[in-house]
């Protein structure tokens, strides 16, 4: 049994300091949440203060949101999204250079089947959503 305590007693004087003291109970570290390729929220906007309006500031931030999908053989009408601002349609993506960047709250995508489940049909290529403050 003697023999047994040195042995540990060893081992345990042996182990890095960090390892000997740490808490075994502890919850792990919470990692920061990463950004969502869905929506453009107040922080990143105001880190992008100098773009000149919101199509600016979609091509600097999530350019692939409006770049155009070419030929498709179900015959789409357009290859752009639909832009809505406050749940109003306005148009196509060129309707964002009419607002700035310090008037935007935040900007979302909705992917194809997604726009069209909730506005019905002519969103095959999706939606953005423009929310003013």
């Amino acid at each position: 049994m003697l023999r047994l305590a040195l042995v540990l007693a060893t081992v345990a004087m042996a182990l890095p300091a960090g390892l000997a003291a740490q808490d075994s109970g502890s919850a792990p570290e919470k990692k920061r949440p990463g950004r969502d390729p869905q929506i453009i929220r107040q922080n990143e906007i105001e880190a992008e203060a100098d773009a000149r309006n919101a199509l600016e500031l979609i091509q600097r931030l999530r350019p692939f949101w409006i770049r155009s999908r070419g030929q498709s053989s179900i015959n789409l009408a357009t290859a752009e999204p639909v832009v809505y601002v406050n749940n109003t349609k306005m148009g196509s993506p060129s309707v964002l250079q009419q607002y700035s960047v310090a008037s935007i709250r935040e900007i979302r995508q909705l992917r194809g089947s997604d726009a069209s489940m909730r506005y019905g049909i002519g969103h095959e290529n999706g939606a953005i959503l423009l929310t003013l403050r």
